[in-house]
């Protein structure tokens, strides 16, 4: 993972609450299908790992 000192994270950290608050709105009860429900798994895993660099509390939120 390439980590950037001088980026700010708020913009990204928003685009990420936008994006997942799409797609739960979108889904629906058999719309996830298995390369859905992967990818989504697989957001949570990166960021909970992300989260878990400063702050292991953080990332035990997910």
């Amino acid at each position: 993972m390439k980590h950037s000192t001088s980026l700010s994270l708020d913009p990204l950290a928003e685009s990420a609450v936008i994006a997942v608050c799409a797609l739960a709105d979108a889904a629906g009860p058999g719309q996830w299908s298995p390369g859905a429900v992967d990818d989504a798994a697989t957001a949570l895993e990166v960021l909970a790992g992300a989260l878990s660099e400063p702050s292991p509390e953080a990332a035990e939120l997910l």
